[in-house]
């Protein structure tokens, strides 16, 4: 009958440091391919599939206060307002315009217009 080994190598796994620091160094070298970037802070536009946008039908001064506090999440995006008043219609825009740092709102005068879209 065989005796057992002694000094344990044979019937224990051990960890070595070197083993410890190529398993961590192989897990942080993986981890953009698991985590995207946006979820580490990485990047700070929002994917076309993760934004929300949106369109305003009727932007009066409680609108205009909320649209605020919306554009200043980095994943909203308002492409559309719609207002009888033309006074109220371009205040929103150029809302929109500095917050978004772009042109890219469309005005309607009509709200059917903007749903058609």
């Amino acid at each position: 009958m065989p005796t057992p080994p002694t000094n344990g190598s044979a019937s224990t796994p051990t960890s070595s440091r070197r083993g410890f620091l190529a398993a961590g160094t192989a897990a942080v070298a993986a981890l953009p391919t698991i985590v995207s970037a946006r979820a580490l802070g990485l990047e700070t536009v929002a994917a076309a599939s993760e934004r929300i946008t949106l369109g305003v039908i009727g932007i009066g001064n409680r609108c205009k206060y909320v649209l605020s506090a919306m554009l200043g999440l980095p994943d909203v995006q308002c492409v559309a307002i719609a207002d009888v008043q033309a006074t109220r219609r371009d205040a929103g825009k150029k809302l929109v315009d500095e917050r978004q740092g772009n042109d890219d709102c469309r005005l309607y005068h009509d709200f059917r217009e903007l749903l058609a879209r």
